[in-house]
């Protein structure tokens, strides 16, 4: 009886091939494909990949197809990145040397994530929270690693409002990624507000900047 064994090189790519697959979240991914594939009876023989795609050596079992793997695999793990990102952001943030390390330890403490899901936009890599104030919801963006301001969207705290609100700094965040931020701000959005950092001194930038902030979120 002969034997055979199907070997395959499976390759996927970010959205538009963007290069946010850092060293960190590299490694964290990795981790949970094989973690995911033994538990489905798929062998990895080896996984790798750059800072825009991923790539894996896998010996199709008995009874699997190439197309039901690349669901287990690619569509799985790709459901789980879109699920974890407050787990992405505490990976990210083990590395201390990122510009806005203090920044965003700060913010994610206060993130309302019973309300709001962490989310991240991708150009720049950035990071939006959802902070509750008194009077107001603010969601505030935050980049990871670039020397950019704060952006901080003033709304209504209301559910429904902020659901409504929502749609359209969905909308804002589309033209920053799309077109710029200066676009962005000479369409004078309403309700929106910005920091400037003091990059001079960390401990003293971080300090200025958090009063500012704390003035902000009534």
């Amino acid at each position: 009886m002969g034997f055979v064994k199907i070997w395959v090189h499976l390759v996927w790519t970010t959205k538009k091939r963007e290069p946010i697959l850092t060293r960190e979240i590299r490694r964290e991914i990795f981790k949970h494909i094989r973690e995911n594939a033994e538990r489905k009876g798929i062998y990895i023989d080896f996984i790798n990949g750059h800072l825009e795609h991923v790539h894996c050596l896998i010996s199709l079992g008995s009874g699997q197809s190439i197309d039901k793997i690349m669901m287990l695999l690619k569509g799985e793990s790709s459901h789980w990145i879109n699920q974890s990102d407050i787990f992405l952001l505490g990976d990210l943030l083990k590395n201390k040397k990122v510009i806005h390390y203090r920044q965003l330890r700060y913010l994610a403490e206060k993130h309302e994530s019973d309300i709001l899901k962490l989310r991240f936009i991708l150009n720049p890599f950035s990071f939006v929270f959802l902070l509750s104030g008194q009077e107001q919801f603010h969601l505030v963006m935050e980049t990871l690693d670039t020397r950019e301001a704060t952006y901080i969207w003033h709304i209504e705290k209301d559910k429904q409002e902020l659901r409504n609100q929502l749609q359209v700094i969905d909308r804002q965040l589309n033209m920053i990624r799309n077109d710029g931020r200066q676009a962005f701000l000479e369409s004078q959005p309403v309700n929106f507000s910005r920091i400037l950092h003091d990059y001079s001194d960390e401990q003293k930038g971080f300090i200025l900047w958090k009063d500012l902030l704390e003035e902000r979120i009534l």
